[in-house]
């Protein structure tokens, strides 16, 4: 089974861009064999809902230096290169992943979609910036799901 993961809060502004768009996925026809889940800000949570999956697209916020509404795909593997950019919220999502694989519970394939934030402030709306490109990012991700 193939499966996305938003993670993020809403209540952080473009911090729930992940949340968002898997919620935007479930308006969608999708194949029959997508899981959508909205982890939020679940930590460990994420775990379970990993060890289901054998192939899965992770998406939040991540701070890598883009243009917001910018994104990246990228893997596990890859982070080593790219953890300057990443926050302990998104470190602490890598480690789930790490131990979901030392458990043998994580999914063969895992490939997360980074989107570059404008505004995590406490508020419950996507900045200017991120809504401009919501749809777009909505059928990148949705494109990116089918090469699963």
């Amino acid at each position: 089974m193939k499966g996305v993961i938003g993670v993020g809060s809403i209540f952080r502004g473009d911090d729930g861009i992940g949340v968002r768009l898997v919620q935007e996925l479930r308006k969608r026809e999708k194949p029959q064999d997508l899981k959508l889940v909205n982890a939020s800000s679940e930590g460990l949570k994420v775990m379970h809902h990993l060890k289901n999956l054998d192939k899965v697209i992770i998406v939040d916020a991540v701070k890598f230096g883009g243009d917001p509404g910018e994104y990246i795909f990228f893997s596990p593997e890859e982070v080593d290169s790219l953890r300057k950019y990443f926050s302990p919220h998104e470190l602490g999502m890598l480690e789930n992943i790490r131990l979901s694989k030392e458990l043998g519970e994580a999914p063969e394939k895992v490939i997360i979609m980074g989107i570059e934030p404008d505004d995590t402030s406490f508020n419950q709306e996507l900045s200017s910036k991120l809504k401009e490109n919501f749809s777009r990012l909505a059928e990148e991700l949705f494109e990116k799901i089918k090469e699963l």
